[in-house]
């Protein structure tokens, strides 16, 4: 049973971690393609808006897939239709406070457990 209490709460703060990307992502305007939990392949998903939220087979973890977020900081455009939506047309301050929120969510989390 403890294990199982472990385990499961490993995969909430890995989540809670996660969350913290895709809420500042949202905040600056970034596209945000799929908040996942689990690694795919996916069971299930329901598409809310423009995102994803997926449920996946194996449950070690969680994600978040951020438009051109593949592309950051390479050579190549994204389309003109969706570059200000995309992650890697985002300031370089903008795409490390994306980066830095999932670190903010595990420290809010500790005051909050610890407080």
């Amino acid at each position: 049973m403890t294990i199982l209490i472990v385990f499961i709460s490993l995969i909430l703060l890995i989540v809670l971690h996660e969350l913290g990307h895709f809420l500042v992502a949202k905040k600056f305007n970034v596209k945000v393609e799929e908040f996942g939990i689990g690694i795919p392949p996916r069971i299930a998903g329901v598409r809310i808006g423009e995102t994803l939220y997926s449920l996946n087979l194996l449950p070690l973890g969680a994600f978040v897939r951020l438009q051109g977020e593949e592309g950051a900081g390479m050579i190549g455009d994204p389309p003109a239709s969706e570059a200000s939506r995309s992650y890697a047309s985002k300031s370089v301050l903008q795409r490390s406070l994306i980066v830095a929120a999932g670190v903010v969510a595990f420290w809010l989390i500790a005051f909050f457990i610890l407080t």
